[in-house]
């Protein structure tokens, strides 16, 4: 079956000969046909059949006629063999269309598929069920199959097609994958000045090494071609090609030797640079985008470069339809002169704006986050600014931008919006550990995007050790405002081992924008809340006073934060000052104050890999005598809490290890985290954490840290949040906490336990 499918481009082409060959030697060539018929044909009508063939009776017979009709048929691609049998009959040529149907394809299966699943060949593969299977699709099926695979680096895939059945039948591509080709080594030939090195590294493809693999894409290495030229031409040389590419393989042919001849061509240097432009800008900042000097070596990229910033200006004050025209000639002594003309065009205004795909959250939501509107100037820069803080909102996975001329007479433009809508209700229940509190039970219902207004509620009850509950609600603009109002309440009792903790109380918040700095918002904060702390296991000396008392304090917060993204950060950074006072005039039993400052910084580093820096420190001081500060206020440093140091117990990184309760007036914390996107919503990460807790500021130490390393993974689930999962060593761990060792740490939602 599978040959004769294989074969049936040939069969038409000899059928037909073959049988016009006799037709031709009947006596009765130049005869009427008398009669026409179909048999055969089980599926195709018969319709279909004549009207191609285009053989009529009465008409007179015509070789040229048939073999049209069968070539026709053919195109057609319902039949593997087409056959047009002619005998002498009453008024002529009796003629029979004898054909053979291809099959229906049933089903599509694979087997020997282990790298790649049935939705991977799905993408690629054309071969669909209820199709008519012919050679032409089963050919093409195999050619995509095997590119598909060459794509993901086995080069050495094979695949052979089976059929099953007669009129359905099921098609079972039958593969063998192989092993993925390693580049062993590559090779350059005809650089003369730029480094073989500088080459590769300008290669996404790479030589397999124990730490990294070398995997061979066809089409990255097609890209990496062009990477190598653009290489040369950064360093003046213009004129580079890739003369040719030469690949050896091992015996086994899993290991590949590329082998890459290049040509220079001659070192170019930047001649006279001319810019003219139409006056919209002053001639000084025009020229701040060209960065190309006469007498450098002509640089490519950077001529690229200055091209786009051109561009940029022009976009930037919503000039979106200007040109530039970039002019490159060569002239003797291998000097290159650039001629720039730029017309600005008239500057485009924004029509409309656009929402859609938002099925939850009301559209106003989304438009009070953008920083432009109808009528505005078409600056890229806002219109990409609009688009980060309405992605800052949390609520999308997926916030794309688009435009459309809204009036082709003056230029003006409609702004659309598409968005994806990302869960944001979270009901987490379930138990965790925590080496301060044991087994705890918890209940947690969030939402951050109320009844679609944007508005954040949160409950959470938390049992064991730990009994907990808090009520939290925020209004983000408060009478359509960019302000921010809302309200907390909590009543917790947790049970340590040497003392029990119960505080009851709520909060009162409001936040607006900071008007003079950009990315920054400021926070006032109002607290009243009844403290009881109560010693255990006879610690009463070191915890002190038992009775309640009462704590009213107020919190000023400055926070700047330009991160690109609220899930998954991968540049800006995030600073936050922390003023807090209690007491005084305020009230209440305890006076104290406090001042914090944490920063994090997010760079984008080597391929996917993201490097981020953080660091936070902390002082406190009682308003009456420095040391009297409220023991359940100080710091204590230890796991993934409020104040983490990873490779540690919870709140056991204390001043003085013998009274882990007691806590410090001082702290100090430090992070370097390597992040790695493994799929979408799952990063892996290694970091080293370094921070310690001192009785006053004098005694701090930058010598004196408690250092941790580690590796850990963070999940981002749907309902529940972000999981993390940290497992750490913990170097200066003291005898109290068994010496130096391993910790793990787990939180949902940023919650640890």
């Amino acid at each position: 079956m599978i040959r004769g499918l294989l074969r049936s481009s040939c069969v038409c082409g000899l059928a037909a000969s073959f049988l016009l060959t006799l037709v031709s030697m009947s006596p009765a060539l130049a005869e009427t046909i008398g009669s026409v018929g179909i048999r055969g044909n089980v599926r195709a009508e018969d319709a279909l059949i004549f009207s191609t063939m285009g053989l009529e009776a009465g008409s007179e017979y015509s070789p040229e006629t048939v073999r049209a009709g069968i070539r026709n048929l053919y195109r057609q691609g319902l039949f593997r063999d087409v056959r047009v049998l002619a005998e002498p009959g009453e008024g002529g040529l009796a003629l029979t269309i004898e054909v053979a149907e291809n099959p229906t394809i049933l089903r599509i299966r694979y087997g020997g598929a282990d790298k790649l699943d049935e939705d991977d060949f799905a993408e690629v593969v054309e071969l669909v069920a209820g199709q008519t299977l012919t050679a032409r699709r089963l050919n093409g099926a195999i050619r995509d199959i095997l590119a598909l695979y060459e794509e993901k680096g086995y080069l050495l895939a094979q695949v052979k097609p089976e059929v099953r059945g007669t009129e359905r039948v099921d098609v079972i591509f039958r593969v063998q994958e192989g092993q993925k080709v390693q580049v062993e080594e590559i090779l350059f030939i005809g650089n003369d000045h730029v480094a073989s090195g500088d080459l590769r590294g300008a290669m996404e493809t790479q030589e397999d090494r124990w730490w990294r693999g070398g995997d061979f894409r066809k089409e990255i290495f097609r890209q990496d071609k062009e990477r190598i030229v653009e290489r040369m031409g950064a360093s003046g040389y213009a004129d580079a090609r890739i003369v040719d590419v030469r690949k050896a393989y091992d015996e086994t042919r899993e290991r590949l030797t590329l082998e890459i001849e290049v040509e220079e061509g001659p070192l170019y240097r930047v001649g006279e640079v001319s810019l003219d432009h139409g006056g919209v800008f002053p001639e000084d900042r025009v020229r701040l985008g060209v960065l190309l000097k006469e007498g450098e070596p002509f640089n490519t990229l950077l001529y690229d470069q200055t091209v786009g910033n051109l561009y940029s200006l022009c976009h930037e004050e919503g000039h979106i339809y200007a040109k530039v025209e970039d002019r490159k000639t060569r002239r003797e002594g291998h000097r290159m002169d650039v001629d720039l003309r730029v017309e600005e065009g008239e500057p485009a205004r924004i029509h409309r704006v656009l929402v859609s795909g938002n099925t939850r959250t009301r559209e106003r939501v989304i438009r009070r986050e953008m920083v432009v509107a109808p009528g505005d100037v078409f600056r890229r820069s806002q219109v990409l600014r609009s688009q980060r803080e309405i992605f800052q909102l949390g609520f999308f996975d997926d916030l794309q931008l688009d435009s459309q001329v809204a009036d082709p007479a003056t230029g003006d433009i409609d702004l659309i919006l598409e968005v994806q809508e990302r869960q944001t209700g979270q009901a987490t229940m379930g138990m965790g550990v925590n080496s301060q509190t044991g087994l705890t039970g918890f209940l947690q219902l969030a939402q951050n995007n109320w009844m679609g207004k944007g508005q954040l509620m949160s409950i959470r009850a938390e049992f064991g050790r730990f009994r907990e509950f808090e009520f939290s609600f925020t209004e983000p603009w408060l009478l359509d405002t960019p302000t921010s109002a809302g309200i907390d309440v909590f009543d917790t009792k947790r049970r340590f081992e040497t003392f029990t903790e119960t505080r009851t109380g709520g909060d009162l918040r409001l936040g607006r924008r900071f008007p003079w700095l950009d990315y920054t918002r400021s926070f006032w904060r109002y607290s009243l809340a009844e403290y009881q702390v109560e010693a255990r296991g006879g610690n009463e000396d070191e915890i002190g006073e038992t009775s309640p008392s009462t704590i009213s304090s107020m919190t000023l917060t400055l926070v700047r934060n330009s991160v690109d993204s609220p899930f998954f950060p991968t540049r800006g950074s995030s600073t936050r000052l922390v003023n807090e006072f209690a007491g005084g005039v305020l009230g209440g039993d305890e006076s104290y104050h406090q001042l914090q400052f944490g920063t994090k910084s997010y760079f984008r580093t080597v391929g996917k890999f993201v490097l981020s820096l953080s660091g936070d420190v902390g002082f406190l001081n009682g308003l009456k005598a420095p040391d009297q500060v409220p023991f359940w206020r100080r710091y204590r440093l230890g796991g993934i809490a409020r104040y983490g140091l990873r490779g540690y117990p919870d709140y056991d990184v204390v001043p003085d290890p013998g009274l882990p309760s007691t806590g410090g007036r001082c702290m100090l914390t430090s992070t370097a985290e390597l992040r790695y996107p493994i799929v979408q919503s799952i990063q892996g990460l290694v970091f080293l954490d370094a921070g310690n807790t001192w009785n006053r500021p004098g005694e701090m130490d930058l010598t004196d840290l408690r250092r941790g390393v580690g590796a850990g993974v963070r999940i981002d689930v749907p309902m529940v949040g972000q999981l993390g999962f940290d497992y750490a060593y913990g170097f200066d761990r003291d005898e109290t906490m068994g010496g130096p060792g391993w910790e793990f740490h787990f939180q949902i939602g940023g919650q640890a336990f």
